[in-house]
């Protein structure tokens, strides 16, 4: 008796739900109809007020059958459409059997396209949406999709923000399709999975997981695609989106997820053992896990010298902190800890600092704003002025403020080294800006102990964070792969690609967080 009740439960339960998901959706759920005129009457009023749809009515073969194409205009080639589709469907010499039209038509007629069968009229209307052709026949209770979605994206070229010297100049662009070929050009394994979802209620935006089966760890591939697919939003327009729904520390400003434009980049971290995530519109792909010491290598790093290569990530490691710490500490010293400065340098700041009205620490403040103004304005303006602008506007700035009394000459030059150490590394500059400010106000406040006391909890925080199951500070603790962390060891000495996350077993990880939960 209890068993039939639950029975009962269920299907109830499951009859809801479907209702649920009918009342939802902005199309009914049932099939196509067979009369074309009533499929054409539900089209033109789904897309009441709609101009750019078009709706060509056709006749099929010698048996003379009705049948209508729709399709939006410019989203849609009607090249394509009028070449492969009806003029093919039109010959009079055409013999349509009268039962399954549409599969001998998809079969034997279409044949140079790619075409796909829609069993429900919502399949219909998403396929319009989205740019194909749609093509329904009298008496069908099916219809038939023809891919001819216009291109007008741009063509490949290299990125404006990852530019190189040595290495491939491709970047990646809007069309998702174009970019999974882009990395699949570069790795060319059967292995290489795509798998792709469509996230966004109005969007119905394409999203593309990608990854290496065999290299990378399975609950790494799970967690991807448990997180993607819990995104519930209306519109999904770029990457950024996606981004901030799987991050693992969404109030951190280091990011545990990675972007980049460039394919050659992507490639290198799916065979390291990471996934990629690809979204269409969006030329940004993400690679999951993200660590802190990507950030300080470029994919040049490994087309050049190791020596180089290694002295420049050590310039990048040491520009991180002089951009985060050099103005916090050079407040610290000239508010509290002047007997840290040698004389000679002291006097020559005290007599530099004469008649400046402000204390360091609001100097400092104010400075550091006025570089983010002019660094702002340099992005935003047009590429053909943008960068004269900030280096004139910092060069006036600088000198009038200094003629003005209102700051001080060595402040100016702090700053500047900041701003030049923080251009070094692109992707941290989120971090170094938030985290400056910061220790400029513990630095005046608090002094050194001010500055100690940040660094402590600035890398405790960094120690904590993890990157879905991998700590962010890989490869600095635990300390295990030096073969590509600040050095970058000859690349024969590093045989297999994995190797950077191979070594952290996150089974063993999970196991040690249920134990302690317990």
């Amino acid at each position: 008796m209890f068993s039939k009740l639950m029975t009962v439960y269920k299907y109830i339960k499951l009859k809801k739900i479907n209702s649920e998901t009918c009342n939802k959706s902005n199309y009914s759920c049932e099939s196509i109809p067979k009369s074309i005129a009533e499929v054409k009457k539900k089209l033109v009023e789904d897309f009441k007020n709609c101009s750019d749809v078009i709706y060509k009515e056709v006749i099929l073969g010698s048996e003379k059958r009705r049948g209508l194409v729709c399709y939006i205009a410019l989203l849609a080639d009607r090249k394509v459409i009028d070449n492969e589709l009806v003029n093919s469907i039109m010959s009079n010499e055409i013999i349509l059997p009268n039962k399954r039209a549409i599969e001998y038509v998809m079969n034997s007629i279409i044949t140079e396209c790619e075409v796909e069968k829609l069993s429900s009229y919502e399949d219909a209307i998403e396929k319009i949406l989205s740019g194909n052709g749609v093509l329904f026949i009298e008496g069908e209770k099916s219809a038939l999709s023809i891919n001819a979605q216009y291109n007008f994206g741009r063509s490949v070229e290299e990125p404006d923000n990852e530019t190189v010297v040595r290495g491939p100049k491709e970047g990646f662009i809007e069309s998702i399709d174009v970019n999974i070929a882009l990395i699949r050009k570069k790795i060319k394994d059967i292995n290489l999975k795509v798998e792709k979802i469509k996230l966004g209620q109005k969007t119905k935006t394409e999203v593309a997981i990608c990854y290496l089966n065999g290299t990378v760890k399975k609950e790494i591939v799970e967690e991807v695609k448990k997180r993607v697919n819990k995104i519930k939003i209306d519109a999904i327009l770029e990457s950024g989106y996606i981004e901030q729904f799987i991050e693992d520390k969404p109030y951190s400003t280091f990011s545990t997820v990675g972007n980049t434009e460039k394919p050659d980049v992507v490639s290198a971290k799916i065979l390291e053992g990471r996934v990629a995530i690809l979204c269409d519109g969006s030329p940004h792909v993400l690679t999951v896990p993200h660590l802190f010491v990507e950030n300080i290598q470029i994919s040049e790093d490994y087309y050049g010298n190791t020596i180089i290569s290694s002295y420049l990530r050590m310039i990048r490691v040491i520009s991180v902190f002089i951009s985060i710490l050099l103005p916090g500490i050079y407040v610290a010293l000239q508010t509290f800890h002047q007997e840290m400065i040698p004389t000679v340098l002291l006097i020559s700041m005290t007599s530099a600092r004469e008649g400046v009205p402000f204390p360091a620490a609001i100097e400092a403040l104010l400075m550091n704003f006025f570089f983010e103004l002019l660094r702002e304005s340099g992005v935003r303006l047009p590429r053909a002025i943008g960068p004269a602008i900030s280096i004139v506007g910092a060069l006036i700035l600088g000198e009038a403020g200094v003629n003005a009394g209102l700051i001080s000459a060595p402040m100016v030059m702090v700053i500047a080294l900041t701003g030049l150490a923080a251009f070094i590394t692109p992707s941290l500059t989120g971090p170094i800006t938030t985290n400056r400010v910061i220790f400029i106000i513990l630095g005046g406040t608090l002094g050194i102990y001010g500055i100690s006391a940040g660094v402590y909890i600035m890398l405790t925080n960094m120690l904590s964070i993890k990157s879905f199951g991998v700590p962010y500070m890989y490869s600095f603790s635990p300390f295990i792969n030096f073969k590509d962390s600040i050095l970058r060891f000859p690349m024969f000495k590093m045989k297999k690609s994995s190797e950077h996350l191979d070594k952290y077993n996150l089974t063993a990880e999970k196991e040690e967080e249920t134990k302690k939960n317990e």
